[in-house]
């Protein structure tokens, strides 16, 4: 793993966006604290219940940061495999973008076919913006 992020800042030569970076990861690492813990008894009652009974998705939930960061770290991981590989800057970014948004859709299958909840397109739509950004920083420092 920080192996992924020596890889993301070497890539980087501007201050800017590594300051940028290092930010987005001190504040994502807070944000995997974002969803309360689900124990046994609130998983039962989850996955017994219909998905229209469950909690209200809303779009400023404190899991959406959880799920910006998700898709920016699973959109790293696709740039800086696509790097190790030789790939141009346009390449390596159509691999982020492919490993974040890929990332985002298996989670929301995942909570939908596995954990009974619901698919959450605002989940998927935080996904995308950690990709988004991804991307946005990485063209940032790019010559």
């Amino acid at each position: 793993m920080s192996e992924m992020i020596s890889e993301i800042l070497r890539s980087l030569r501007d201050p800017v966006p590594r300051l940028l970076v290092a930010l987005f990861l001190v504040l994502g690492a807070s944000s995997l604290n974002a969803q309360e813990p689900v124990t046994a008894t609130s998983r039962a009652s989850l996955t017994a219940a219909h998905p229209d009974s469950l909690p209200a998705d809303r779009w400023l939930a404190a899991d959406k940061a959880a799920h910006v960061f998700g898709g920016y770290w699973a959109a790293g991981a696709g740039y800086v495999a696509a790097s190790r590989l030789d790939a141009d800057s346009g390449e390596r970014r159509g691999a982020a973008v492919a490993a974040g948004l890929v990332a985002g859709v298996a989670k929301e299958a995942f909570d939908r076919l596995v954990q009974r909840e619901r698919f959450s397109w605002k989940d998927l739509a935080a996904d995308a913006a950690g990709v988004l950004l991804l991307v946005a920083v990485t063209a940032a420092a790019e010559p």
